[in-house]
């Protein structure tokens, strides 16, 4: 058999696809054993967990109902009352002796109201009787207990000394509705969660959390010693401490909280380094989270069928042995021809005679095929040329010819941004008007929507307002000069201590502007405005406004919004809006911001989302005088700041100010923003 090159890279090709498929199949039996394994370990840890909540809560159960029949012993309440009576003391003594012996863990103890003392008899060892104290951090459960008034009440805590942790079982003892004391016994379940751990090989971790996630019974006596030697709860080692990542501690909050409802659930998370299924289920009787974990590679391997990887892999190279046999001689010898020839016609030899061409089959036809094809380039070579430099003589042209109509566009765009800066309120303007500023004017486009008005009016004052017209771009900058021009014309007509009667005025304006002859609105569209009539000498400050609000900082760094009406300034509206208010303010150490919703609707920060209300409003709090005198802008050090990398979304124009000037104002040494004041 005669290699060619073609029937290497058949063999190549084959091997690689041969690979790939052994690849993908691998990975997706190994997904499915993972996912058989997760399933059988989801069950198994559910399982493991309801079934030491049984074991736990029965346990607790049956001894906090001794322990309250100790709580109620008649024998126990008379020593209790008369605790030096030694004939009493005797009997309860007695009796106490043989709870001890009932107990599970042979143990029991007596609190006596009256005189403060505790008696506590542990399990071989003698009685230890001290005396309670309120100022005693050990003593606060029997305080605690006595407030909190419940009959029986569970106690958790970790002996760092002897290495376990015991859950007390403390019941009040009553005397005709009186508290007198306490009893009850203490239950061992340090023990517990070890052996309940040790019965399986699967299982990797049984702890014991209080509702917030702190460790309170676990396997490992260096976390226990660890957060019983530790006084403060923020410092104690929680489960929170070995999950391994964020994610994980929010899928067990979702499990603690599922729990805390009576729901034992069931999740994947790393605990320690390691992937176990972890199943989360609530303690009613310690008021605690009881957690098991499970070791999923311990059911079910990969390794299992590597015995079936192999066999499969045998068989497939064999199959691939004899279809690279068959292919050489059927397929791959006749492509071999059929290149040699492709290669004689890009060498220019268009008359060819194939072997193959008389075959039937589809190797037959592509030759035969192939010779047509050669006899065709002959023919369509000799007009080849004349087409594509026909073809590249008319792009060229067309291209020459959308590059000019492109510049042109530009200029008269460029042409538009100068008339549009020409009529728009300087830097320079509001310096000689306003006390202390800062002001920051970013288009999206070229041309935008964004417009400031500053016009003097009589009584020493003048109008300040702020546009956000629908659309962008051209369409928007045309709106600005609209409303520019009506609102020349209207505050000319008009007191300037009624900006809501201008507003009112613009609105119709606008609808007017916008009618067709029927009467109706050609089509929709208007802009947000904020109106402010400025009075310095007075000190005072008339506001009116439609889509945007007045936001007033005043000297104890308090924050107003003054909302204006809801609704824009619009050429047609489906409800009748309504009416503008004034709003009259005293203008004495306060800060008044106006700003298009531009700034807050900006995407940015790592996760793309808008700049938002509730950041512009702790980001005003801090602006005060000293702010608007610093020569960085805040507006756009704080805009640029949280745009980071995203593109600029709508057009920005942000304003904050002052009407109290002192011995000198800002803004004449900055860079205006273009144009001269429209005053």
């Amino acid at each position: 058999m005669r290699l060619s090159s073609l029937t290497v890279r058949f063999i190549v090709i084959a091997l690689v696809l041969f690979l790939g498929f052994a690849v993908v199949s691998s990975v997706g039996l190994f997904v499915q054993v993972r996912a058989m394994a997760d399933d059988l370990g989801k069950g198994y840890a559910e399982q493991r967990v309801e079934t030491a909540k049984a074991q736990i809560g029965g346990r607790l159960q049956r001894e906090a109902s001794l322990a309250k029949k100790l709580a109620g012993s008649p024998t126990v309440k008379r020593w209790m009352q008369d605790e030096e009576n030694e004939e009493r003391r005797e009997l309860a003594f007695a009796e106490l002796a043989s709870y001890r012996e009932a107990f599970v863990d042979s143990n029991y103890f007596v609190a006596i109201d009256q005189s403060k003392h505790y008696y506590n008899q542990p399990e071989d060892e003698e009685m230890v009787v001290t005396t309670l104290s309120e100022d005693d951090e050990h003593d606060e459960w029997y305080f605690a207990t006595l407030e909190a008034g419940r009959e029986v009440s569970f106690n958790l805590d970790y002996n760092a000394a002897l290495d376990v942790s015991r859950v007390w079982i403390n019941c009040l003892v009553f005397d005709e509705g009186e508290v007198i004391g306490a009893a009850g016994t203490g239950l061992e379940i340090t023990d517990f969660v070890s052996r309940f751990l040790a019965e399986s090989q699967t299982a990797r971790g049984t702890m014991i959390t209080d509702l917030d996630g702190t460790i309170i019974a676990h396997p490992r006596a260096e976390i226990m010693e660890e957060n019983a030697l530790t006084s403060s709860e923020e410092d104690k080692t929680s489960v929170f401490d070995l999950v391994s990542n964020e994610p994980d501690r929010e899928r067990f909050r979702s499990l603690a909280e599922s729990a805390a409802d009576g729901k034992t659930e069931v999740a994947p998370i790393d605990v320690e380094g390691r992937s176990l299924v972890t199943a989360v289920a609530r303690l009613p009787e310690l008021d605690a989270l009881l957690i098991e974990s499970v070791d999923t590679a311990a059911f079910i391997s990969p390794r299992d069928f590597l015995p079936l990887f192999v066999l499969v892999g045998l068989v497939m190279l064999v199959a691939l042995t004899v279809l690279a046999l068959l292919v050489e001689h059927r397929v791959l010898f006749p492509l071999s021809e059929l290149t040699e020839s492709a290669r004689r016609v890009a060498a220019g030899e268009y008359e060819l005679s194939l072997p193959s061409a008389g075959r039937t089959d589809e190797i037959g036809t592509l030759s035969a095929t192939f010779e047509d094809m050669a006899a065709q380039v002959a023919s369509y070579t000799a007009r080849l040329e004349q087409r594509v430099e026909q073809r590249t003589r008319e792009l060229t042209e067309a291209n020459q010819e959308l590059d000019h109509t492109n510049r042109t566009l530009t200029e008269s765009i460029r042409y538009a941004e100068l008339i549009q800066q020409g009529v728009m309120a300087t830097e320079q303007a509001c310096a000689r008007r306003l006390g202390h500023y800062q002001l920051f004017l970013r288009q999206r486009d070229i041309v935008g929507g964004d417009f400031l008005f500053l016009r003097d009016t009589t009584e020493g004052g003048f109008l300040l307002a702020v546009l956000d017209c629908e659309g962008h771009g051209v369409s928007g900058a045309l709106m600005t000069m609209m409303a520019d021009s009506f609102l020349r014309q209207i505050v000319s007509d008009h007191d300037p201590r009624d900006p809501a009667v201008i507003l009112g005025d613009l609105e119709t304006a606008v609808r007017g502007s916008l009618d067709t002859d029927f009467g109706e609105a050609a089509f929709t569209s208007g802009f947000d405005i904020g109106l402010c009539a400025c009075f310095p000498d007075r000190g005072e400050l008339i506001y009116a406004g439609a889509g945007m609000p007045l936001y007033m900082r005043d000297e104890g760094a308090n924050l107003t919004t003054i909302a204006g009406r809801r609704k824009a300034v619009r050429s047609r509206h489906r409800k009748e809006p309504a009416a503008f208010e004034n709003h009259v303010y005293s203008t004495k150490g306060r800060v008044f911001y106006l700003l298009t919703d531009g700034f807050v609707d900006q995407a940015g920060g790592t996760k793309g989302r808008a700049y938002g209300t509730t950041r512009l409003y702790s980001m005003l709090s801090e602006v005060d005088h000293s702010r608007l005198r610093a020569e960085e802008n805040f507006w756009e050090h704080e805009f640029d700041s949280h745009r980071g990398q995203y593109a600029q979304r709508d057009d920005v124009l942000a304003v904050a100010f002052t009407l109290e000037k002192e011995s000198a104002t800002i803004g004449d040494e900055d860079a205006g923003v273009g144009g001269e004041e429209n005053s």
